[in-house]
């Protein structure tokens, strides 16, 4: 047991990153290749998301480059925050009131908890923040984190 209690939850963190960057990369990858600009765009105008010709590509893009962010582990507190405004808004507006409510809105509310967590712990290890703050230090990590 105490060999698990050495572990660097930082490590974990980075199991956690990396599944939730698929998982984003693959919703926007999905709407881009399915429905497209034009189909989510008409589905946000539907239920009553405002702005939908401008949201929708800009959920696509952060869906599909954010996804790729995370799974490298590149400016991962900058999209941390940005997934818990777009799944709390997914959640509340649009997966709650649909017929399927709670079932369909779970996945949104985890998303946006994995968005905190970002934002609150960094990336974990291994990621491009963590090698950047440490070529930045020489080579030292400037406060002892999981990122």
């Amino acid at each position: 047991m105490q060999r698990l209690e050495r572990l660097n939850p930082g490590y974990g963190i980075a199991v956690l990153r990396i599944m939730v960057g698929v998982v984003l990369f693959l919703a926007g990858y999905s709407k881009l290749m399915g429905p497209g600009v034009a189909g989510i765009a008409g589905f946000f105008s539907n239920v009553g998301i405002p702005m939908a010709g401008v949201m929708a590509p800009l959920v696509i893009g952060f869906e599909t480059v954010g996804g790729l962010l995370l799974i490298a582990g590149a400016f991962t507190r900058i999209v941390g925050p940005l997934m818990v405004v777009q799944f709390l808004v997914a959640g509340l507006a649009v997966s709650l009131p649909s017929q399927m409510g709670w079932g369909a809105a779970r996945l949104d509310f985890i998303m946006a908890a994995a968005g905190a967590l970002f934002f609150l712990t960094g990336a974990g290890l291994p990621s491009v923040d963590r090698w950047l703050a440490s070529r930045e230090s020489g080579g030292q990590p400037r406060v002892r984190s999981f990122a």
